[in-house]
């Protein structure tokens, strides 16, 4: 008997053990297999064979939305595809908006003549693998009127372990005219959970910062929202990331006890007024969906976000710098643009800026293109820390790169910094 009190102890140690290193998770399983099928007037996404969600987009809809979501669990919903009493607009998953040139894209769902975000029909781009993927364009418009909005939207959907499902929702909204939205809370990306997993239920909503339920979250800017909770003895829940590329990142959040979240900008304008878009502008937005089992601390959300923020922009970043490397003075200004823009972005994000200053330090010491070293040391010139200084104080012997380095170390912030600029006068 003692010896199986033993091994029953030893077991509880490693499995704590276990648990600790994994921030509480389970190991994780190995990706499961998924399937994108193109079904009537749905996509749909199974992950191992089994029903996950479907892109629901037929042309009678007010807008195309996600239901059912499947938690990894239950085998059951965790979203609501409509709420008949009062909230019949509130399709699961979801992207809106009202008062939009005087046009509503957000409710109610039966009334077309008012606006409508029609789809022009998905198409798969991965079928099958550990991610599949699809694209879809719509026109926000009224039946028989011109757009005013155009979207573009690709939907990748991932099942990294057998607790853990991504959607990965990226947008650009293109205007086709000037637009006008006017102070509105039905706004953009939002979710409107089951009734067992909401505040009013016993659930629990809570934000980045780790403030909880609706009074403490509303109107509150954070980076994600988690909304969690556990029916017939299983917890399970879903949240929703901003990246913080986004133009209004870290947006402030509209949340609600019964089981609603956005990120709304569209609530606060900066006049509390309005927002305006003139024709031609592009707005580009990113969202992540984390559905999981446990909660919050178990899923392990803090650290999920931070790695689909730092993921996202390291992806766009290779991009950039293969083609900024090659570079020269006359050509296409677009990946200096590219890079521009990760570099203004990353001001946002601790994480992000480090690991491009971390990049563009490492290019300096490549066969990048003078005129793309050039720009690189301008850059290093917004973000720098003394993570670049190692790599821009030996520019200062060089006869072609010596200004643009001392340039960037004049305005590094770093005591580092003023060392190397001393030592070069010696």
């Amino acid at each position: 008997m003692n010896c199986i009190r033993a091994f029953r102890a030893v077991s509880l140690l490693v499995a704590a053990g276990v648990a600790w290193l994994t921030g509480g998770r389970a190991v994780a399983d190995e990706a499961a297999t998924l399937a994108a099928t193109l079904e009537k007037e749905q996509v749909v996404v199974t992950v191992g064979g089994k029903l996950f969600t479907s892109y629901r987009f037929a042309p009678t809809l007010k807008k195309p939305y996600l239901w059912p979501v499947i938690g990894p669990r239950s085998g059951k919903s965790l979203t609501v595809e409509s709420v008949a009493d009062n909230h019949p607009h509130h399709n699961s998953i979801w992207i809106g908006c009202d008062r939009v040139n005087g046009q509503n894209f957000w409710a109610p769902p039966d009334k077309l003549d008012n606006g409508q975000i029609r789809s022009l029909g998905p198409k798969l781009v991965r079928a099958e693998g550990k991610e599949v993927v699809f694209t879809d364009e719509c026109l926000w418009q009224k039946p028989g009127a011109e757009p005013v909005i155009r979207d573009l939207r690709r939907i990748a959907v991932a099942a990294p372990s057998a607790d853990l499902r991504l959607i990965d929702f990226d947008i650009t909204l293109q205007m086709l005219t000037d637009v006008s939205v006017q102070k509105t809370n039905h706004s953009l990306f939002s979710v409107r959970v089951v009734p067992e997993l909401s505040v009013t239920s016993g659930g629990t909503l809570v934000n980045a910062e780790g403030q909880k339920g609706e009074k403490a979250t509303f109107g509150v800017a954070s980076p994600w929202c988690d909304y969690f909770g556990t029916r017939e003895g299983v917890t399970e829940g879903v949240a929703l990331f901003e990246h913080p590329g986004n133009r209004w990142f870290p947006c402030r959040w509209f949340t609600r006890d019964y089981g609603f979240m956005s990120p709304t900008p569209m609530y606060w304008p900066p006049d509390d007024k309005e927002h305006r878009f003139p024709k031609g502008e592009e707005v580009s937005l990113r969202y992540r969906v984390v559905v999981h089992a446990g909660d919050v601390a178990a899923a392990g959300i803090a650290g999920l976000f931070a790695q689909y923020a730092g993921d996202v922009g390291a992806a766009r970043l290779n991009q950039a710098l293969g083609r900024l490397k090659r570079y020269e003075f006359g050509q296409s200004r677009e990946p200096l643009l590219a890079v521009d823009g990760l570099v203004r972005e990353s001001q946002r994000s601790p994480q992000l800026r480090e690991t491009i200053e971390d990049r563009l330090a490492a290019t300096l010491q490549t066969d990048a293109t003078l005129d793309a070293k050039q720009f690189i040391c301008e850059e290093l010139s917004k973000i720098g820390s003394e993570r670049s200084v190692p790599v821009l104080a030996k520019l200062l012997t060089d006869e072609k790169l010596s200004n643009a380095a001392r340039f960037a170390l004049e305005r590094n912030p770093s005591p580092k910094a003023d060392e190397a600029l001393r030592g070069a006068l010696t």
